[in-house]
């Protein structure tokens, strides 16, 4: 078979958007076929993507490669360009420290309410703790929600144990995140939802190692990262994928 499926390829990922082909190169890289339907996943019509999946069947595979090794290659080689000519991802250090650093850092605690507030859509949070120590940030999600109706979820590790307090932060006349859940295991006392994230209109996320308290924000010594690409939107796919396999746990404000 000619290259022109090469070139087909190119064209349906020129009309993509990065979030979506990231998506795309991590099926692929878990073994996923591309086909009419994983083409569909780009925002194709579904006539070209019948039309590219179909070239795309069988296309000659150099150096040994299987079919779907090879086209992973081409979407990574295609995409690549577009990666550069956007300057990549946009990456600050993000630390907190009860000392003066004396480098070019930013704390935990101005790049959370940093974030927060650049947010227009939606804001995903993640924690292991929530203590009052973290009030003001808390207080600015709300705010979030209430003054620019931004949907804010809080994700947390046994979330019921910090349920009080929340309600505390929260008042009841604003906008109240929605609440998810990771419960305690019957088979493994330790295991638990230990991942901080703070991830504003699926593309500026803060990873983190401090936790939403005083010591995390002010007191500890943590580090963590603030990225902005279009690829952290894999953290809030990988957080609903969670959800959607029952290994988070709706709550209620009014429980």
């Amino acid at each position: 078979m000619s290259s022109s499926w090469i070139q087909d390829l190119a064209e349906a990922i020129g009309k993509s958007t990065d979030a979506e082909l990231f998506a795309l190169e991590a099926e692929l890289e878990h073994g996923a076929v591309l086909n009419a339907e994983t083409l569909g996943r780009l925002g194709l019509p579904t006539g070209e993507a019948v039309h590219i999946a179909r070239k795309l069947e069988s296309p000659a595979a150099p150096r040994g490669l299987p079919p779907g090794r090879e086209i992973e290659i081409a979407v990574q080689a295609i995409r690549a360009p577009r990666a550069l000519l956007k300057g990549g991802p946009e990456v600050q250090i993000v630390c907190t420290a009860p000392f003066s650093a004396r480098v070019s850092v930013r704390t935990t605690f101005a790049t959370s309410i940093e974030t927060i507030r650049t947010a227009k859509q939606d804001i995903l949070v993640v924690g292991y703790l929530f203590t009052e120590g973290a009030r003001q940030v808390l207080r600015e999600l709300a705010a979030a929600g209430r003054e620019r109706a931004v949907a804010v979820t809080l994700v947390g590790n046994r979330l019921t144990e910090h349920f009080s307090m929340l309600k505390s932060v929260c008042d009841s006349r604003g906008c109240r995140p929605n609440l998810l859940s990771r419960e305690a295991d019957p088979t493994d006392g330790l295991a638990a939802l230990h991942a901080k994230l703070l991830v504003c209109d699926r593309h500026d996320a803060l990873i983190t190692s401090a936790n939403l308290s005083s010591h995390g924000l002010h007191h500890n010594i943590e580090i963590g990262i603030r990225v902005k690409s279009a690829e952290m939107s894999s953290l809030v796919d990988f957080v609903q994928s969670m959800a959607s396999k029952g290994e988070l746990k709706a709550l209620s404000w009014n429980a």
